[in-house]
């Protein structure tokens, strides 16, 4: 019964060491959802909450 468990926890540790860390998705806003408190509005979260922005390059696209 002992090696089960040893054998269960190696399983359990060899899934846990393999599993990837989730990456950040990332989004393209543009207009009034530019500005980060209509944006939370919007998505309607707390007041605490504030979402991240950053300034997001356009490739391909001629400047005015």
């Amino acid at each position: 019964m002992l090696r089960k468990f040893r054998d269960l926890a190696e399983k359990e540790k060899l899934y846990y060491e393999s599993a990837a860390p989730i990456p950040p998705k990332f989004y393209f806003f543009y207009g009034t959802l530019m500005d980060p408190d209509q944006l939370a509005r919007v998505l309607q979260l707390e007041d605490t909450e504030r979402p991240v922005t950053r300034p997001a390059p356009l490739w391909g696209i001629p400047a005015r």
